[in-house]
């Protein structure tokens, strides 16, 4: 039987340097042709030939402006691709082209732009969207949320305890648009550890070659819009909100608590690597296979907590960071209740100020992410516009000076 085995929440591997494999993935020929070539390379991981893709696309990216763009942008792009969006969405559009294509610039998408382009039901419609997505994406999008904090937390934990030398943890956050909500590798009952891995290895590659529009083709079929959940889950939290209340004294300690949150998500990847650098430190044997003390756990939790709470570690675990942020902002405004666009808004803007060089979005947004007590466009050093003019303004700058 075949199938597809998820990663997602599982410890990020190939973290330090001193991991990596040196080798050259065939890529062209038949499908037998390169089940073959892996099967004479039966010593790499499926991990490690994850790894080798993720650092060799960081390294294409390397030196092209990241413009985030939110969903706005792109539906009205897609209207200027057919000509009947506003003249400054057709110069915008015509700009950001030639900087991709020049090597310049990159409009990086994440798995909160894919999830919004499903509320698109129009199939052509939703379709067009995407090929602008493509043309101006590559196709290259930040891994999904929960595996960006499990590769933060994981990058800071073994640079904390470890002696070798580690990849930049921006190298380890971009993948393609085929593993925009996570990654997955087949298998098969085959009795054959080495030919599974090599069919692993020529599925990862059709799915990494995959463009983004054929993904959403795909996907369009089986999934459905995604906002009825994401309101239902802003109920809940709103809910929350009105029990805790009493609670809430200062904006600081509502900041503590949505941080606590965050790091509750990553706690199983918090022991998998105090394992992994025990192992490796010789403090445990080899085979060691249990949990390590709840104890353990929750004092690295409890110290992230209290670091991020004074200040520290919000360039080493930016999505906790920004996300934490934002949720206590909406907290801490009494008038305010969540709704499912303010989440898909703070998914956006961890993902556009924790990784990228621009962030093109909405006023009321922007108007959040200046607030005096957030300030977090200048901490991340992510420019903001919340205006098509102010965008149009940076991209004019960019192309003059390419």
């Amino acid at each position: 039987m075949v199938g597809h085995e998820p990663r997602r929440g599982a410890e990020p591997m190939g973290i330090r340097r001193d991991n990596e494999e040196k080798f050259e993935p065939n890529r062209r020929g038949s499908q037998a042709d390169r089940i073959k070539h892996y099967l004479a390379k039966s010593e790499i991981s499926i991990d490690a030939h994850l790894r080798h893709r993720q650092l060799a696309l960081a390294e294409a990216l390397r030196g092209r402006i990241k413009i985030y763009l939110d969903t706005s942008y792109w539906v009205n792009l897609r209207k200027a691709d057919i000509g009947i969006g506003s003249q400054q969405m057709l110069e915008l559009l015509a700009l950001l082209r030639t900087l991709v294509a020049s090597g310049h610039a990159i409009c990086p998408l994440s798995e909160s732009t894919f999830l919004e382009l499903l509320n698109q039901t129009d199939p052509a419609s939703r379709r067009a969207t995407a090929v602008v997505m493509d043309i101006l994406s590559l196709s290259v999008t930040l891994i999904e949320s929960r595996m960006r904090m499990a590769t933060e937390v994981s990058h800071w934990l073994h640079d904390m305890c470890s002696q070798s030398e580690l990849y930049p943890l921006e190298s380890l956050v971009w993948c393609k648009g085929a593993s925009i909500l996570g990654f997955t590798h087949s298998i098969a009952d085959l009795h054959n550890d080495r030919l599974i891995l090599a069919i692993q290895k020529c599925y990862f590659d059709e799915l990494w070659d995959t463009p983004f529009r054929e993904m959403v083709e795909r996907a369009g079929e089986t999934m459905q819009p995604v906002a009825t959940e994401f309101a239902a889950t802003a109920e809940r939290l709103n809910a929350c909100n009105v029990i805790n209340a009493h609670k809430a004294k200062s904006f600081q300690k509502i900041y503590y608590d949505e941080v606590c949150g965050a790091v509750d998500l990553v706690d199983d990847v918090i022991e998998q690597v105090i394992d992994v650098i025990g192992i490796r430190g010789g403090v445990l044997p080899a085979d060691f296979d249990d949990r390590p003390q709840q104890r353990a756990v929750d004092t690295i939790m409890r110290h992230i907590a209290d670091a991020l709470g004074k200040g520290k570690l919000r360039d080493k675990l930016p999505s906790f960071h920004i996300t934490a942020s934002l949720h206590a902002a909406v907290r801490w405004d009494k008038q305010r209740k969540f709704d499912g666009h303010d989440l898909l808004d703070i998914s956006h803007a961890s993902a556009a100020l924790g990784y990228c060089d621009y962030f093109f979005t909405e006023k009321p947004l922007a108007d959040l992410l200046a607030q005096k007590h957030l300030q977090l466009e200048r901490q991340h050093g992510c420019k903001v516009c919340g205006t098509p003019a102010q965008a149009l303004a940076v991209v004019r700058t960019l192309a003059a000076t390419q």
